[in-house]
């Protein structure tokens, strides 16, 4: 037999009534009293709750802590260079203040580095708008990494520069190269093509010998179990550690980089015009296409015991090497995300849904988050306790009686009283009753 229903009742919930009563409380993770209204089963039965309807305004931008950090490997080609050389060209930021970063600490060997970089949290259109982000993050970086200091102060008379764009005011005078990058063709996510970005740009060390001295490769890593940036730029993610740096140190063959990477001298831009010896040119190609958002869906989580179960990685977005993939899940519903909104509407009732385990249910916890757990992102830290992330939700909560019961759900056969023990009228007249 199958489990039928025998009783069912609707919880309509708006999480900004809750963010008001204590400032521990979230929009998107809210604790709920049933104290007054209890979830009770009897024995034989069981409680189920569905959700049935899901709106939500996305007030959080594609590009966000769980996809913008990615790290930039340098490696200095020539053999020769001496760590003063090194010193001479590189800038070390807060050097001697104790506590601060300094380049010094993303050194995994004498002629390497490996830098942590952070895109700019927003939101983007176009891929152009996606290169343009990362390009700005690159300008940005080379700027804070090579030395202002010249040689009277143990830097390099004139030092380098990335050259940028002549609309930005920022091109050195003189200098022949008329764009710091060259966006892909392909300008839309869904368009046609391989839609693989390629970056091209230029630093400027003002003498040939030393752009010939100081060429480096270049790569971009990210690295899967902290952030998705791979996912946004395009390409493979890298590496299972938790520390890049102590990752780079013991495997310098590692080779899942975003992209490939071309380096010259002379040569000409993307635009044709002739490029001078003094500037290192770098073509970067990213190895797939690049993605709006990393992220599809968003995840209704419920505290109460149940049967459904998840694979691992979405309980724990850094764990390594699972022993076991599977495990309990407290996923009650996957949103989909659009643009503005999250929206959903059950059509059946039961596309998700949570079977009890236990009898009675007085408090109820829900949260939301990303596919590996993870909080959504804030625009700020008042948004969660003003109303930024607040949702409001229809959640069905049914009372089931197991088909195939643990006892007897059918009277039994009553036994019939005798006459003379019941208080039945009987006239007695020992046959003198007239016909």
């Amino acid at each position: 037999m199958a489990d039928y229903v025998i009783n069912s009742r609707n919880f309509f919930i708006d999480s900004t009534n809750t963010v008001a009563n204590s400032a521990n409380i979230e929009g998107d993770n809210i604790q709920l009293s049933l104290a007054s209204n209890p979830i009770e089963c009897k024995q034989g039965e069981y409680a189920r709750i569905s959700l049935q309807s899901f709106s939500m305004f996305k007030s959080w931008y594609d590009i966000n802590y769980t996809n913008n950090q990615f790290y930039i490997y340098i490696e200095f080609t020539d053999q020769s260079l001496t760590p003063a050389d090194i010193s001479s060209l590189v800038f070390d930021p807060n050097a001697g203040q104790q506590g601060s970063p300094r380049w010094s600490d993303y050194q995994t060997s004498a002629r390497t580095f490996l830098c942590p970089v952070t895109l700019s949290v927003g939101d983007v259109n176009t891929i152009s708008d996606l290169q343009g982000n990362l390009m700005s993050t690159i300008v940005e970086f080379f700027k804070s990494f090579f030395t202002t200091s010249d040689a009277a102060a143990g830097g390099l008379d004139n030092p380098p520069n990335i050259v940028e764009s002549a609309a930005t005011g920022n091109q050195p005078p003189g200098a022949p190269y008329g764009n710091f990058y060259s966006p892909n063709s392909q300008t839309t996510f869904g368009g046609a093509g391989d839609r693989l970005m390629t970056e091209t740009f230029g630093i400027d060390f003002h003498d040939a010998t030393r752009a010939t001295k100081y060429q480096f490769d270049l790569y971009l890593y990210s690295f899967k179990k902290t952030r998705d940036t791979h996912l946004l730029l395009g390409g493979p993610a890298s590496m299972t550690s938790l520390d890049p740096l102590v990752a780079f140190r013991t495997d310098m063959a590692n080779t899942e980089t975003m992209n490939t990477m071309t380096g010259v001298t002379g040569g000409t831009d993307p635009r044709g015009n002739t490029l001078s010896p003094d500037i290192y040119q770098f073509t970067l190609t990213h190895l797939a296409p690049p993605q709006r958002s990393t992220n599809q869906h968003v995840y209704l989580r419920c505290n109460l015991g149940n049967d459904n179960v998840e694979t691992e990685n979405m309980q724990t977005p850094t764990l390594t090497s699972p022993a076991t993939p599977i495990t309990s899940s407290d996923i009650l519903a996957r949103i989909p995300m659009q643009t503005e909104y999250l929206y959903f509407d059950s059509a059946t009732g039961q596309e998700f849904f949570m079977n009890l385990r236990q009898k009675s249910v007085y408090t109820l916890n829900l949260r939301l988050t990303d596919s590996h757990n993870r909080p959504l992102p804030r625009i700020d830290t008042w948004a969660p306790t003003l109303g930024s992330l607040n949702f409001t939700c229809i959640l069905r909560i049914d009372l089931l009686r197991e088909g195939t019961p643990l006892l007897m759900q059918t009277q039994p056969t009553p036994n019939p009283t005798p006459v003379r023990f019941s208080n039945l009228l009987t006239k007695f007249d020992h046959g003198n009753t007239e016909l």
